[in-house]
């Protein structure tokens, strides 16, 4: 049993705006260890284009017991890749352009917090993270590159990592 997840969601469009609200919980092989992740938000959808902005939050609510390395469905290194992971806050945009009615390009972008347990390797409590998105689809094919850079909060004085950046890029077929 590598764990369950809850869903409850709730979607409203009037023409051509679409709103959205959804609140997830995960749970693994101990009830409490959970996470909790929650978003708002709205899309605009105007014929061959869509726009659409969201902020999204993800916590775990039991701080006083550790999250296993690998979490599933998240990924290697727990949520967000840091083991020590405490809640994250993200703020999200998206786009679409359809190029016919089988082809299409995404765009997004986001920009966030994400907050660290107390005593981890990394000597930081805040990282700030920053990523961009493109995609290209044409029927049932599709591919997605992702940028990414985390870097922990700048100003934070005695940190050993306030110059370190990392980043990352994924490609996904």
């Amino acid at each position: 049993h590598q764990g369950e997840a809850d869903s409850v969601g709730l979607q409203y469009g009037m023409g051509p705006l679409q709103t959205h609200v959804e609140v997830t919980q995960g749970s693994w092989l101990n009830p409490n260890l959970k996470v909790i992740s929650s978003e708002v938000g709205a899309t605009y959808e105007a014929g061959d284009y869509s726009v659409g902005l969201s902020i999204s939050s993800t916590s775990t609510p039991h701080r006083s017991v550790a999250l296993p390395r690998v979490l599933s469905g998240t990924g290697s290194g727990a949520v967000d890749g840091l083991a020590s992971f405490d809640s994250s806050s993200q703020l999200k945009a998206k786009g679409r352009l359809a190029l016919g009615n089988k082809t299409g390009i995404d765009l997004g972008a986001s920009v966030g917090r994400v907050y660290l347990l107390p005593g981890n390797v990394l000597g930081a409590s805040v990282i700030d993270q920053k990523a961009l998105s493109f995609g290209v689809d044409h029927g049932p094919l599709s591919g997605k590159m992702t940028g990414r850079t985390m870097q922990p909060e700048v100003g934070i004085p005695g940190s050993l990592y306030t110059d370190r950046r990392w980043n990352s890029i994924d490609l996904g077929v």
